[in-house]
């Protein structure tokens, strides 16, 4: 259906501006099926090419996002043992029963351990929350911050896909990303 101006109103067929295909030429009335094929194999090879690149902008954010949280809370911890006086410790659990870390799980407020007990989730961080592809190594586990500031050094190092980033801490409690 095409809208047409009506300057007589006088004609039938063009009431109210409206023209029916059947007084269109040929060429005017839709798309053929080679152009309709045309369209839907020009979106197939864009959605192949920006595939890849999404897959790998969504790896890059997990593991960037993760390492940014981790960095936040590194800090954290050493503020909370610097201001209570006591130790504060990060665990990393190995994925038997979580694939997370937990802030703080000596804390005297915490009933259970997260990276024992199943059921157990306080002050946990799971990694699939990110992504579930990424993984987490470290070579210190727990990271521990005492109460003068200082800290048993380590590194983590997060990395889905081709993508890694690793966040360390020095002996002085200096926590950065790398």
């Amino acid at each position: 259906m095409r809208i047409i101006p009506n300057s007589s109103g006088s004609d039938g067929y063009r009431q109210a501006g409206v023209c029916f295909h059947a007084h269109l030429p040929a060429k005017e009335r839709g798309f053929t099926l080679i152009e309709v094929m045309i369209v839907i194999v020009i979106i197939g090879v864009l959605t192949g090419i920006a595939l890849p690149a999404f897959s790998d902008w969504r790896n890059n954010q997990a593991v960037r996002s993760a390492s940014q949280t981790l960095l936040s809370q590194m800090k954290q911890a050493r503020v909370l043992a610097l201001s209570e006086n006591r130790s504060v410790s990060i665990n990393f659990c190995d994925g038997t029963v979580h694939d997370a870390w937990v802030l703080d799980a000596s804390a005297p407020d915490v009933t259970c351990d997260p990276c024992v007990t199943l059921s157990c989730t306080e002050n946990m961080i799971p990694l699939d929350q990110f992504s579930g592809s990424l993984s987490l190594t470290t070579n210190q586990d727990p990271i521990t911050f005492f109460s003068r500031g200082t800290a048993s050094n380590g590194t983590v190092i997060f990395s889905a896909g081709n993508r890694s980033q690793g966040v360390t801490v020095n002996i002085i409690g200096r926590a950065r990303m790398q």
